[in-house]
């Protein structure tokens, strides 16, 4: 999944919290986060709303 590939390259290992995330996000939620974590310095600002 992309947001996923996105997100261990530029954060690491993720936490489990983002897992849940990412597993339970609709399809416009994964679009959103794999736009956002082009810009976010943090993990949580990659899920902001």
């Amino acid at each position: 999944m992309l947001p996923r590939r996105q997100l261990r390259k530029r954060f690491g290992e993720l936490p489990d919290w983002v897992e849940t995330r990412l597993a339970e996000g609709t399809p416009t939620q994964l679009e959103q986060w794999a736009e956002q974590v082009l810009d976010a310095e943090t993990l949580e600002a990659a899920f902001r709303e």
